[in-house]
């Protein structure tokens, strides 16, 4: 087996047997799955792949706890994504819908939760976000790995629609600051994506001048990059009525967007604009 990420992960007893369940990831030209193999005489290993969970007859509650107990076993998480992680991350709707409602939910954990509701925004998948949400909804407010907010995350990577889709749905979020204390508008100016940041203008105008971090508004956070790769964002936000205010704004060491401008020909753009 060549195409084997990794050794099996976990054995874990099945009631009423002698024989153990292991559960082992393979990347296939079709699709990461839990696959079988037998490796001794004593462990027997089951396929969960997204097929056979989706069209089993058979009650699929114990082979998602076995999954489960698998993914809490130390030193394996990290090397072994879940049965659910692979479904979102396949856009198998129906599948994560099964899995979600099983009597052991298949959320195995916070780590592990937040991981399928990015997978969910980098795939655009408005429906599946929508349906991890309806299970956990408090999961829009969580942090991931990187200390980013859902949000703040579909704003960095410029997944416009999820914006959208976010902001409308749970407009409080906006206010929600990632673990560096910045808000999501900000990831959005950093990432460079001016139609993200014009969803957050349309619906939040405020949020401009009002979603500061160290005081700092988008326009500092875009006049402070060295290159010009902001210079466009900087642009948009000159052409905003706010712009005045926008460059006048101090932020809590009393500078202003120019005095932080380090790139010549945005300093250049800044100066112009402030006559």
């Amino acid at each position: 087996m060549k195409d084997m990420m990794s050794s099996p992960s976990s054995t874990t007893p099945l009631q009423g047997q002698d024989r153990a369940m292991v559960f082992e990831i393979m990347n296939t030209a079709a699709r990461s799955n839990l696959i079988p193999r037998v490796m001794n005489t004593n462990i027997m290993v089951y396929m969960m792949n997204a097929d056979i969970l989706l069209n089993s007859k058979t009650n699929n509650s114990q082979l998602l706890a076995s999954a489960a107990a698998a993914r809490r076993a130390p030193n394996t998480r990290s090397a072994s994504p879940s049965p659910l992680y692979v479904a979102v991350l396949d856009n198998n709707l129906e599948l994560v819908k099964r899995m979600l409602n099983e009597p052991i939910n298949a959320l195995v954990d916070l780590m592990e939760a937040n991981s399928i509701v990015r997978a969910a925004i980098t795939n655009q998948n408005q429906e599946m976000l929508e349906t991890i949400l309806k299970v956990q909804p408090d999961l829009i407010n969580n942090t991931d790995e990187e200390g980013l907010t859902p949000l703040s995350y579909a704003a960095y990577n410029g997944f416009t629609s999820m914006v959208c889709y976010i902001l409308e749905k749970f407009p409080a979020i906006r206010r929600i600051r990632n673990n560096d204390k910045s808000y999501p508008i900000h990831k959005a100016c950093l990432g460079g994506h001016v139609e993200v940041l014009k969803v957050f203008y349309s619906l939040f105008p405020e949020s401009l001048l009002a979603d500061v971090h160290n005081g700092r508004t988008v326009l500092h956070i875009a006049a402070k990059e060295r290159s010009n790769k902001l210079k466009h964002v900087v642009v948009y936000l000159l052409s905003l009525k706010e712009s005045k205010e926008l460059l006048k704004k101090k932020d809590e060491n009393g500078r202003i967007p120019l005095d932080l401008a380090n790139n010549v020909e945005v300093g250049s753009l800044i100066k112009r604009n402030m006559c």
